[in-house]
């Protein structure tokens, strides 16, 4: 519930690597009770991991009327570089003065994305835990077991099955 609400974005930086993080700030002002001011229903695209961030709020009055801005912020990462498509906003709210349902409508944008610096390591990989003592136990049974002991083995369960059905 409020009245005249504008929804608008703010991307710092305005230019962004890949695998680096943007901070991606939707800003929602207008008269009402900022705290009961939901956030906006936003659909990442696939290729961007989107963290919800804090939440701010700044009261203010006009002509008696309490009003303010109310801020979500969100830590964007993208995974690749190209073009990072920022999604579009529709925020719904009750307008009191017009006594309807209006729209706030934030168009979706695009943030070209460069090549993200290589991964490296920023330490060395630690030892082996155990080191590799001759051939493993899995590998020795397969190789050493003769071909009859395998028959045996393969026969045993339908044996003891129609066995079983014989004593009945």
């Amino acid at each position: 519930v409020g009245s005249g609400l504008r929804l608008e974005r703010v991307v710092d930086p305005p230019s962004a690597r890949a695998g680096e993080p943007i901070a991606v700030t939707f800003r929602l002002t207008g008269d009402g009770n900022p705290a009961l001011w939901p956030a906006p229903e936003i659909t990442w695209p696939s290729g961007v991991r989107a963290y919800p961030d804090r939440t701010d709020e700044h009261l203010a009055t006009s002509s008696g009327r309490l009003g303010g801005t109310k801020t979500f912020r969100y830590t964007v990462v993208p995974d690749s570089s190209g073009p990072l498509a920022l999604p579009a906003a529709i925020y719904t709210y009750f307008d009191v003065d017009a006594r309807a349902f209006r729209s706030s409508v934030l168009a979706a944008d695009r943030l070209i994305v460069a090549q993200g610096p290589e991964a490296t390591a920023s330490r060395p990989l630690p030892p082996p835990l155990l080191e590799p003592r001759g051939v493993e136990l899995a590998h020795r049974i397969t190789t050493d077991m003769t071909a009859w002991l395998w028959m045996l083995i393969a026969a045993t369960p339908p044996v003891l099955f129609f066995a079983r059905r014989g004593f009945r």
